[in-house]
């Protein structure tokens, strides 16, 4: 029979001490917001609580639970220097896993804790190896779906430049074939359609990632997310109006959407519209002040407008917030006609 503390062995057998855990069962634990709460004075990764006792099938099972500190919903970006698509919308539950004191659930149990723990860690390789552990995990869409996911974050990020961002194309397919996978189980899973979409759409397959968000759209109609992709993929066919209305109706869905904010700001200066591209950054930015993309783009179009002294603040606080643009904005043909400026030059290569 398993107990608390065999458990606690078990994950610290697998992966050392880098998740701590801890067992709380003094005071009593009243629900999963009281054990996250103790937990966090702790310093605990896992919760592990409970100990209730019930018959079946003859047999005595004793309940444990597990659950991660960290339970708050998150939305896990993707972001480029040309790009401000939110492709990978995931809801994390508050709610604990439970635990039998029977081994073959435990095992099971014990892997996916660790798995959505290092998710939540941004440690997309350990979580995949996590998520493989469990067994039957081909036949769980959740998880597939997860592990879609695992492999997209890695094909974009490149960990050992900060702030940069490749394409890994082997990895986006690898997160294909999950997500395929998943919608092979439940074909009416509207996020994986829009994963899907997202990753076509990285791979070229404009036609097919419109597709893909449409899909995603006609099972959820208010996927603000859906719509801000497919707006993003429109704006890269240079559909520029059609992407604006898309823009358009994933901001009536959710219009703290800083991202669609700034990518209608995108489509409105392909669209040479500045004042309104303008008060589209405007919006983005005062969402959230820390979308350097948002700042990057208005300094565009500030400098296109030859208004010099804002293109300059807004280039400098692009930088503060991603230094990658530095390089970019040196090659960045909007900025030409400040190449040759003394200042743009001491900016941009951090000369004294």
């Amino acid at each position: 029979m398993y107990t608390p503390g065999k458990i606690k062995d078990e994950i610290e057998k697998v992966e050392g001490n880098t998740i701590n855990v801890i067992i709380l069962d003094s005071p009593p634990i009243t629900d999963d917001k009281d054990a996250v709460q103790k937990g966090k004075k702790t310093g605990a990764h896992l919760v592990i609580y409970g100990g209730d006792h019930r018959v079946v099938t003859g047999e005595t099972i004793t309940e444990f639970y597990i659950i991660s500190t960290n339970t708050s919903s998150t939305t896990p970006l993707f972001l480029d220097v040309n790009s401000s698509k939110k492709a990978i919308p995931i809801l994390y539950s508050d709610k604990s896993i439970r635990l039998e004191s029977v081994k073959q659930n435990v095992s099971s149990a014990v892997y996916t804790a660790l798995a959505f723990e290092y998710y939540r860690k941004s440690q997309y390789a350990s979580a995949i190896k996590m998520f493989k552990h469990i067994v039957n995990y081909e036949n769980e869409k959740t998880i597939l779906f997860y592990i879609g996911n695992c492999y997209c974050e890695l094909s974009n990020f490149d960990g050992s430049v900060p702030n940069k961002f490749l394409i890994n194309e082997s990895l986006l397919n690898e997160s294909l074939v999950y997500y395929y996978k998943t919608i092979e189980i439940d074909c009416n899973y509207s996020l994986a359609w829009n994963n899907i979409g997202y990753v076509l759409e990285e791979l070229g397959n404009h036609d097919e990632a419109l597709k893909a968000y449409d899909k995603a759209i006609q099972l959820d109609p208010n996927n603000s997310i859906a719509w801000d992709n497919k707006g993003c993929t429109l704006d890269s066919l240079s559909r520029y109006d059609e992407a604006i209305n898309a823009f358009d109706k994933a901001i009536q869905l959710d219009p703290s959407n800083s991202f669609a904010w700034n990518n209608k700001g995108s489509a409105l200066y392909s669209l040479g519209k500045y004042d309104e591209a303008i008060d589209a950054y405007d919006k983005a930015i005062q969402l959230d002040p820390n979308n350097s993309i948002a700042w990057y783009k208005r300094a565009c179009v500030f400098s296109l407008i030859n208004d010099k002294e804002q293109a300059m603040s807004d280039l400098k606080y692009a930088i503060e917030l991603n230094s990658s643009y530095k390089e970019i904005s040196r090659n960045d043909s909007y900025f030409e006609k400040l190449w040759t400026d003394e200042e743009f030059k001491k900016l941009v290569n951090n000369t004294k």
